[in-house]
């Protein structure tokens, strides 16, 4: 369990210093196992993988993730919020329950930055 300090130590001295960019790693790295485990529902293991794969080095969601933006959030939850609504037409009525939050969370964390921005201007 001491990994995931040393990571962010280094993180931290490399000077990506802020919050966010922390967070928006995380939701990373969260989309990516979500792409996996949503293709891994109609595709094979290795086909998944190419998939989840694909979407991690996508230039355009580098760049967010590298960034901080709050795009990757929102991708990642929404994600994740199609993968538990399929789970949940496919095997238990219950995931409903989750997947209307985590879909709600992804909407919620675009509309505020676009509101944010809109004081802005």
């Amino acid at each position: 369990m001491t990994f995931f300090p040393a990571v962010l130590a280094f993180l931290f001295r490399l000077g990506f210093g802020g919050e966010i960019t922390v967070f928006a790693a995380a939701f990373y790295v969260a989309g990516i196992i979500g792409m996996y485990l949503l293709l891994q529902l109609r595709f094979s293991e290795m086909e998944s993988l190419a998939g989840a794969l694909s979407f991690a080095s996508f230039s355009l969601v580098l760049s967010w993730a590298a960034t901080g933006a709050l795009d990757v959030p929102a991708i990642s939850l929404s994600i994740w919020a199609v993968y538990l609504a399929l789970i949940a037409r496919r095997r238990d009525s219950r995931f409903y329950y989750l997947a209307f939050p985590v879909a709600m969370a992804a909407f919620l964390t675009r509309y505020t930055s676009g509101l944010c921005c809109s004081h802005l201007q």
